[in-house]
């Protein structure tokens, strides 16, 4: 398998704006939901473990096996209701009220020629092409970690929480983007791998020309 990484591109400021907005909104209406949910949940696990002792006491053979079955019934309770209500409702929340485009993803993968690049949004490809490696490093810009691509200049990096909601209103369960990434986000990392890369490709050329010359 070639190598290549996949690189998150981190919003601007105008997308992680309009990100925040909505995930601040879906805050307010997920949340109590939740709360809701987890309330309902503990009354369903509170009576079962009731009926369970209330059961154990008339017949303590079976107290072993009415634990299991409080902790099951319990698990399937909370992930049914997980299932039917808060899932759906977040699906339709995203639906009605336009959950923002996911961020950028640079794939890059070397090649002989060059390194070869695509732009996606989701998998679909918004552009692609190769940098040749005599421009190559004029493309980059380890200090910031940003390349340009299709005469733009990208920043990467992870869209977390603190990159996208203001300071004053960051709470750990503010939705995210889910990021797919594949091997290390750091153009000064992958800058240093390329020389391994440069090496094989040479050794590759001496093997060659060596089998040339002696077969």
């Amino acid at each position: 398998m070639s190598e290549f990484y996949n690189l998150p591109i981190l919003y601007t400021k105008e997308e992680a704006a309009q990100y925040a907005k909505w995930g601040l909104l879906k805050s307010k209406f997920i949340l109590p939901l939740g709360i809701f949910v987890i309330l309902i949940d503990s009354c369903v696990t509170i009576s079962t473990v009731v009926l369970c002792i209330k059961h154990a006491f008339h017949s303590p053979s079976n107290s072993y096996f009415l634990g299991i079955f409080a902790s099951k019934f319990s698990y399937i309770s909370s992930s049914t209701l997980t299932f039917l209500v808060v899932f759906p409702l977040n699906l339709l929340f995203d639906f009605l009220f336009h959950k923002p485009l996911p961020p950028l993803t640079l794939r890059l993968e070397p090649s002989p020629r060059g390194m070869c690049y695509r732009l996606l949004r989701n998998k679909k490809i918004l552009s692609k092409g190769i940098l040749p490696w005599d421009q190559w490093p004029n493309m980059i810009f380890p200090e910031t970690n940003e390349i340009i691509i299709d005469h733009q200049k990208l920043k990467i990096g992870r869209n977390t929480i603190d990159s996208i909601y203001p300071k004053e209103q960051r709470k750990s369960w503010l939705d995210r983007p889910d990021e797919r990434i594949v091997g290390t986000i750091q153009l000064a990392q992958i800058q240093k791998n390329m020389l391994g890369y440069f090496a094989s490709l040479e050794a590759k050329e001496k093997e060659l020309n060596w089998e040339r010359t002696h077969i």
